[in-house]
């Protein structure tokens, strides 16, 4: 079951973490779980 709530608290994620995919699309990470989750995701929402 999913809960929707009220977020209490949000924390950045350090730099390196960010635009992970953008800065190392070859690692084996990126190929296995990032990419194929994007194209599924640009083959249900081709609008943007």
């Amino acid at each position: 079951m999913t809960e929707i709530a009220t977020l209490k608290n949000f924390y950045l994620a350090e730099a390196y973490h960010q635009k992970y995919f953008e800065k190392n699309p070859e690692q084996a990470y990126c190929q296995t779980i990032i990419r194929p989750k994007l194209k599924a995701f640009q083959r249900e929402h081709p609008e943007g």
